[in-house]
């Protein structure tokens, strides 16, 4: 997963991290926390499918950024 540029698509959109972490938990029914955020960025547990999908809908990303993200060592 490339952590990075998730990052820098956070911030391209103009959001902060809680306001990217409030609209996780609202798209995927109160289960994004700040420490499943911090969880996943630090590696510790991989991003599910649903939340895949949320940031795709939240951050507006083509398939291509979703796979230069999500699925490139």
């Amino acid at each position: 997963m490339n952590y990075n540029l998730l990052k820098a698509k956070i911030v391209e959109r103009g959001l902060k991290v809680e306001d990217f972490i409030d609209k996780m938990d609202e798209n995927i029914n109160g289960t994004f926390t700040k420490t499943v955020y911090h969880s996943r960025m630090n590696g510790v547990v991989s991003f599910r499918r649903e939340e895949i999908v949320a940031c795709k809908n939240i951050l507006n990303l083509s398939d291509s950024e979703i796979m230069d993200i999500f699925f490139k060592e």
